[in-house]
């Protein structure tokens, strides 16, 4: 797993520690802190901000906007698992 990523990944399995930037692929990882915008099947990140487009969109803490068949914000009170759209701002 690289340790840091900043600009565009585009591949089959992007991961990184902390990511900042757009990134394209079938499964998009980061484990810490992940920044932009998230394109694939699924989309996980420990804490982060931006948008994420996906079936699966998972984040523990996220700001921004999750559009796909299941997302999920964990740090949110209200509604954390909802399915098409999600957000928190």
């Amino acid at each position: 797993m690289r340790e840091d990523a900043v600009g565009i990944q585009i591949g089959l399995l992007n991961t990184a520690e902390r990511f900042k930037g757009a990134r394209v692929a079938l499964a998009n990882v980061t484990s810490d802190e992940g920044h932009g915008v998230h394109v694939g099947l699924l989309n996980s990140v420990s804490n982060g901000s931006g948008f994420m487009l996906g079936l699966v969109n998972v984040a523990d803490g996220f700001r921004g906007l999750q559009i796909g068949l299941l997302n999920i914000i964990n740090s949110k009170d209200r509604w954390p698992e909802i399915p098409l759209v999600n957000w928190s701002f």
